[in-house]
């Protein structure tokens, strides 16, 4: 028996303490309902002090097929609808041309209307306006079976504030995003022609100066055959004129032997022509251009001819000035202005966390002071 009280008392006592703790709780209930009261309502105040965020978003899809049979009209390009959109949104989402779109804009002024000093621009845009995040197209099985990913729009936003100034700064910097992404393809097509024309005319050059090397050499053999051609002439019509032989000897001769005595040479210059003719041969390569009579010079001013009207360089040299129709190509297709929403309110959430943390805190708060006053039953 005895045993048996032993194990009932220590459950007897753990029952009282629970019921003194309840109860001393319960003492305090003014104090506990007025604390989390009171933390409720700090936390509601912070809320409704806190300014209503709004989203501005614009959303695109990638380039169509007209802009994409302009752009490939270009020199040496071969993009593709994807490689384009890539350099759009690299564009829109690049630091340095947030800026540009920020200052072109006089966004300065329209979000610091007090005129306070800037130290840091940078700076300064990121707090006005956050990071601009781009949302892609939700990924499915049925639209990747479809192929329908690429049609469903792209998403850009940013929060803040001034829902007006926001929308209107998305607008212009998805213009300016998309300007620059073609003005860069262009870039990179114009840079492709400058260098293929730098290798053409290095090749023409080289090919230049070897041909004029060529027509150098061969000039100077003609020259050099000439030469030699008037210096045995001369002594040709030198001995005909001292043996007294001034006007040629065909007469002398039939057909038949006149050819013979050409071709064999067995007859000499200086008899068979003369002195006469002789002089006159003299003078005749005296006078005689080499460019006009010698063949190899010909064909190799043709070939120089050739270099420098080079077809290929020419056509190159036109394309330089080529200019896209730039209101019929763009990097996307806009699908939707930039427009603002307000963004859901945490103000539930608050509340209900701000209910639940201040009534645990008070509990706490209030066995906290039962330790420096005790409760006590009052007797019945």
């Amino acid at each position: 028996m005895n045993q048996k009280e032993n194990e009932y008392t220590p459950k007897l006592k753990d029952e009282v303490d629970m019921t003194l703790m309840a109860l001393s709780l319960w003492s305090r209930k003014k104090f506990i309902v007025s604390f989390t009261a009171l933390i409720t309502s700090v936390a509601l105040l912070i809320s409704l002090s806190n300014p209503t965020i709004h989203r501005s978003y614009s959303s695109f899809i990638l380039p169509n097929e007209t802009s994409m049979t302009l752009i490939n009209m270009l020199y040496d390009t071969e993009e593709t609808r994807d490689s384009v959109f890539r350099g759009f949104l690299n564009k829109l989402t690049s630091p340095i041309v947030q800026k540009e779109a920020f200052i072109n804009g006089n966004y300065e002024a329209k979000f610091n209307k007090e005129n306070m000093p800037i130290d840091d621009i940078d700076t300064f845009i990121l707090n006005s306006l956050g990071e601009i995040s781009v949302s892609p197209p939700s990924r499915t099985i049925l639209d990747m079976e479809l192929n329908l990913l690429n049609e469903k729009p792209y998403i850009a936003y940013l929060e803040g504030q001034f829902p007006i100034i926001m929308s209107n700064y998305l607008n212009e910097l998805i213009v300016l995003a998309d300007s620059k992404a073609i003005d860069q393809i262009l870039e990179v097509s114009k840079l492709n022609i400058n260098n293929r024309i730098s290798v053409i005319q290095e090749r023409a050059t080289q090919l230049t100066m070897e041909i004029n090397d060529e027509i150098r050499r061969e000039k100077y053999k003609a020259q050099q055959f000439r030469l030699n051609e008037i210096f045995l002439l001369s002594e040709s019509a030198q001995l005909a004129k001292n043996l007294d032989i001034l006007e040629n000897n065909f007469n002398q001769l039939n057909d038949s032997e006149i050819s013979i005595a050409i071709g064999d040479g067995n007859v000499p210059n200086w008899y068979l022509y003369g002195a006469k003719a002789l002089l006159e041969q003299v003078s005749n390569l005296q006078n005689r251009s080499v460019d006009h009579f010698n063949e190899e010079v010909v064909i190799l001013e043709n070939e120089l001819d050739a270099v420098r009207n080079n077809n290929q360089l020419i056509t190159l040299i036109k394309r330089q000035d080529f200019q896209l129709d730039l209101e019929k190509v763009n990097s996307m297709q806009l699908r939707s202005v930039a427009k603002s929403k307000v963004m859901p309110s945490a103000l539930k959430w608050v509340l209900l966390l701000s209910v639940i943390f201040g009534f645990l805190f008070s509990i706490v708060v209030a066995l906290i002071m039962n330790l420096f006053k005790p409760f006590q039953l009052e007797p019945i």
